[in-house]
């Protein structure tokens, strides 16, 4: 079963090189990384073409004459070129543990209605900012989550 992980990126030179190797380092190995660039002005479309280089299974698309679209448009050219039925969203500062897909593969096979899987994230980087992020947004999440009967690992 292949999964398709979908990556905007816009000015993330900084930060994508670790979102690319926590997808290399996935234990499960049927992945395409779908990458699409939203006009970045840095040099990051030229470190992703270099993991392009290195592994085929990386795909890098851009919106025509590298026009900065927005993260909709991005987002939906990504699905556009994703080649498989099941899609993960990544963003291209974010990273995923090695075993992160092959739990979700399980999740699939082990329960055949399932059309959509989501999980809690573990915030790092600039915590008082993301404190703010998480006390705003997350905290309604999770309580939503804990409040339904759903496979829950």
């Amino acid at each position: 079963m292949k999964i398709s992980i979908i990556t905007a990126s816009y000015n993330y030179e900084n930060y994508i090189k670790e979102t690319i190797e926590s997808i290399l380092a996935q234990t499960y190995s049927d992945w395409e990384l779908v990458i699409v660039d939203d006009g970045s002005k840095d040099n990051s479309v030229n470190l992703i073409k270099t993991y392009c280089e290195k592994d085929r299974r990386i795909k890098l698309f851009t919106h025509p004459n590298f026009e900065n679209k927005g993260l909709k448009d991005t987002l939906l050219l990504g699905l556009e070129k994703a080649d498989s039925e099941w899609v993960v969203f990544l963003e291209s500062d974010d990273s995923i543990t090695p075993d992160y897909l092959e739990k979700k593969v399980k999740v699939i096979k082990n329960n055949p209605n399932v059309n959509f899987i989501i999980n809690d994230v573990n915030m790092f980087g600039d915590l008082d900012k993301k404190n703010k992020l998480e006390k705003k947004y997350f905290k309604i999440i999770r309580k939503i989550l804990k409040s339904t009967n759903q496979p829950v690992d």
